[in-house]
């Protein structure tokens, strides 16, 4: 009997041990052995392990931005969700004096030239839709008449225009804002409140994101708030649905950020369009806007000068004249009171783009 309890008793001190070695379930042991003979010595840490969660939901990155078109550079990409706008830097004051060189030598012709070509092809079937694509570019004259572009199409059939009423003396006043690099903007929207100039404001997703008091200002100042884009792509590479996307997504951003709506106006970045994104572009109930003068005013590091970026507007010069200019041009900030005194002094108006039906 002896025998048979002092069995039972090894064979109970044995489970104990083994399940002190095994450890709890879902824990961690970490054991240290000390040598020359010394006693055993187990340390135990426990470490919870986690239970298993649901798996986080996809998230799609948005494509990377494409190099700078010719005629634009790209802006930023677009923001996550967690970035939190911040206000545009405060500009620099520039020197808005006259100068004396500033001088517009042209003389107005007394009869204005018909820029449309007789041969426009008069639209395309729904169904031969071309997607190749195409820069805007029109034929520059020296003589202050409206230009001919270099469409073998009239864009008009797809509510497109680069100039507006040619029977009169007026322009309208564009720029580009994709994002805000020399801090600007805020300067030209004071030169505009001053002379009591409206313009419109073609703005990515990213200068929205960036400067929201700009957008803001832009909005409350009475000026046309149009789309310029997300992330600045060339629309003919695009499928319809991106199209889609890097216009909706632009305008209910900024009512998001401003509380008002933008106005249902579309610029393609660099001028890049095709028969079918402007067939689109109507589609989603917007006007595709281009112009009738620009110039390379957007390299900040090679700008041309207050002198330059006047005689540039002036001497192009010509009624229905659809002015792009950007706003990170030095040149055009510190030239712009004088080129709308010297417009004004030509006779000439500055119209909206609401005004285009």
């Amino acid at each position: 009997m002896k025998k048979i309890l002092l069995c039972t008793a090894l064979l109970f001190l044995f489970c104990s041990c083994e399940i002190s070695h095994n450890g709890v379930p879902g824990h961690v042991m970490n054991g240290t052995l000390e040598s020359n003979n010394a006693p055993t010595v187990i340390e135990i840490s426990f470490t919870n392990t986690p239970a298993p969660t649901e798996a986080p939901a996809e998230i799609i990155p948005e494509p990377q931005t494409e190099t700078q078109t010719a005629s634009e550079p790209t802006p930023s990409p677009s923001p996550t969700p967690t970035q939190t706008p911040t206000a545009a830097p405060t500009p620099e004051p520039v020197d808005t004096t006259r100068e004396e060189q500033l001088v517009f030598n042209g003389d107005l012709p007394d009869e204005i030239e018909d820029p449309y070509p007789d041969n426009f092809l008069n639209s395309y079937g729904p169904d031969n839709l071309p997607n190749d694509s195409i820069s805007w570019s029109f034929r520059r004259n020296n003589n202050h008449q409206p230009p001919a572009s270099y469409s073998a199409f009239d864009i008009r059939h797809y509510d497109a225009h680069y100039l507006g009423d040619i029977e009169k003396k007026v322009v309208y006043l564009t720029f580009d804002p994709g994002y805000e690099w020399m801090g600007l903007t805020g300067t030209i929207l004071d030169v505009l409140k001053e002379k009591e100039v409206g313009a419109a404001f073609f703005m990515t997703k990213p200068f929205i994101r960036d400067n929201p008091a700009l957008a803001q200002r832009i909005a409350e100042e009475g000026h046309v708030a149009a789309n310029h884009t997300v992330r600045h792509l060339n629309m003919p590479e695009q499928t319809d649905e991106e199209i889609e996307y890097e216009i909706t997504e632009t305008a209910r951003y900024f009512e998001e950020v401003t509380g008002r709506e933008m106005s249902p106006y579309f610029r393609p970045p660099g001028g890049v369009y095709s028969v079918r994104t402007l067939a689109l572009t109507q589609k989603l109930g917007y006007k595709t806007f281009f112009w009738s003068f620009a110039y390379e005013d957007w390299n900040r590091d090679n700008q041309p000068g207050k002198e330059a970026a006047f005689n540039w507007v002036m001497n192009n010069l010509h009624n229905g004249m659809l002015i792009l200019l950007h706003p990170q041009s030095s040149s055009n900030a510190e030239a712009l009171p004088d080129i709308i005194d010297a417009i004004r002094e030509q006779g000439f108006e500055f119209g909206s783009l609401d005004d285009f039906k």
